[in-house]
């Protein structure tokens, strides 16, 4: 068939080979097995065939030697004024029902490229640029750094994003019930930044908005905290006051006893 008006396109039938690094030693086509000179077919060039070959007619589409030919057909379109190709398939109607639907997500701006890209990969690219651009300061970053440390020990982040599914994604939440709701939230967190940076390049839309892939909660225990009771407080005032208490956070703690800040956020300010 030849190339149809109106950015329409072609669908023909053509002969594919695909190259070898040396010759099969099975799926040979009879010719070709007793063949003692493989001369023409060591130095051929594109299609050309040995008058062996050409006797072989057919049965070469499914066996041949080193450039292994098969038939196939192949569906082309014209989008912006570009003529490409859009499938292939070795049944007629596989690449014709494949090509026109290539060529309606690439109109509608719906069509994703291949990608082995990573959730890890992009959850690397996101803690690298929210720092380079001050988004996050740098205990901030050492923060993400860690949680991508925790990251890179699990499956579920190296596997190539196209190619997760839904089992995989609730397989890991499943998982992640066993850590402590404050890592959970960690996790979770910058994995869903991940998939939105994935949208639409790479994936159509992000797994995490569906309720059925929302954050879990932690399976263990919430201990509860309790703080100095009012003596109890006194008591280690007056212990950090006396002088010969040297200790590295001694002025940490008289900062954030008498702020209410945590003793982090005091040493990062």
């Amino acid at each position: 068939m030849g190339r149809r008006a109106k950015g329409e396109g072609s669908l023909y039938k053509t002969i594919q080979k695909q190259k070898r690094p040396k010759f099969a030693s099975n799926g040979e086509c009879a010719i070709c097995k007793n063949c003692t000179d493989r001369t023409a077919c060591n130095n051929r060039q594109g299609y050309e065939k040995c008058e062996k070959c050409k006797n072989c007619k057919e049965e070469c589409l499914n066996y041949c030697d080193r450039f292994y030919c098969k038939e196939i057909w192949v569906g082309q379109a014209t989008i912006k004024g570009k003529h490409t190709t859009l499938s292939s398939h070795k049944k007629q109607e596989k690449a014709k029902s494949k090509k026109e639907k290539v060529k309606n997500q690439k109109e509608n701006g719906t069509y994703i490229s291949k990608s082995t890209v990573t959730l890890y990969d992009l959850c690397s690219e996101i803690v690298e640029d929210r720092y380079k651009r001050n988004q996050t300061g740098k205990s901030g970053y050492r923060t993400n750094k860690a949680t991508l440390k925790r990251l890179n020990s699990s499956w579920f982040v190296h596997i190539p994003v196209q190619k997760l599914l839904d089992s995989d994604i609730k397989k890991y939440l499943d998982e992640l019930v066993e850590e402590s709701d404050s890592l959970i939230k960690k996790d979770y967190g910058l994995i869903n930044r991940a998939f939105d940076r994935a949208t639409p390049t790479i994936i159509l839309k992000n797994p995490f908005d569906r309720e059925e892939f929302s954050r879990p909660r932690s399976k263990k225990p919430k201990k509860k905290v309790r703080a100095f009771t009012v003596k109890e407080q006194q008591k280690f005032i007056h212990t950090l006051k006396d002088e010969e208490v040297q200790h590295r956070y001694k002025w940490a703690w008289f900062l954030s006893l008498y702020t209410g800040m945590r003793i982090r956020r005091g040493t990062s300010t």
